[in-house]
């Protein structure tokens, strides 16, 4: 149970930081407000079914770490898999075998932002993006080395290495977003970034939107 796995922590030495602390909430929260971006996202989810999402991968993740540090003594990053009784997102991320190398194209992902990385999307009809039942929670030991807690999670069980399916109009959108902040760009030059768009055109056939 909750109580028993995070009081053996405490016993462990190690603090378990609930999702009810209000900057660990927001920070799962913001999960769930990337519909229509390339990557793992939620479908947009009645506020119940988050809410009871991220309580269920609490205790699986609780779950995880307890097991973790019976088995070695110590405590690392983990992840769990957890299954949910109705869809609750895309799972579009890929391995590399999956892709074909001349089909895939590198784009910028949230361009011109903090946040901004290197993507690689392979472009794909929509009816073909997968729907999942399933979403991954990953965790583990934070920077002060005794407080541990939630990392991240994301729909399907793939670790999200930044290889995606995408649509043509997620990536059109994409490209067009780089094109307007090519300048403001950190991770390539603009001459890489122009380079790019131009490939991601010529692949969707057509004009950007």
């Amino acid at each position: 149970m909750r109580a028993d796995s995070i009081r053996y922590l405490h016993d462990a030495g190690f603090e378990f930081k609930s999702v009810e602390s209000p900057d660990l909430w927001t920070h799962l929260e913001s999960h769930f407000s990337g519909a229509g971006r390339i990557g793992l996202h939620f479908d947009p989810l009645p506020a119940d079914r988050m809410n009871a999402l991220i309580a269920q991968g609490e205790e699986a993740l609780l779950d995880a770490l307890v097991r973790q540090h019976k088995a070695t003594g110590q405590l690392a990053a983990v992840a769990e898999t957890i299954d949910l009784p109705y869809v609750i997102g895309i799972d579009s991320a890929i391995g590399a075998a999956e892709a074909t190398h001349g089909e895939v194209l590198a784009l910028i992902d949230r361009p011109g932002t903090v946040g901004e990385r290197l993507i690689h999307v392979l472009p794909t009809p929509a009816s073909a993006l997968p729907p999942t039942r399933q979403a991954t929670i990953e965790g583990g030991v934070y920077l002060d080395g005794h407080t541990v807690g939630f990392y991240t999670l994301h729909p399907g069980h793939h670790a999200d290495e930044g290889l995606y399916r995408a649509t043509p109009t997620e990536i059109a959108r994409l490209a067009t977003d780089m094109e307007t902040n090519a300048d403001d760009i950190a991770l390539i030059t603009r001459r890489e970034c122009d380079a790019m768009i131009a490939r991601a055109q010529r692949a969707l056939g057509g004009e950007l939107i």
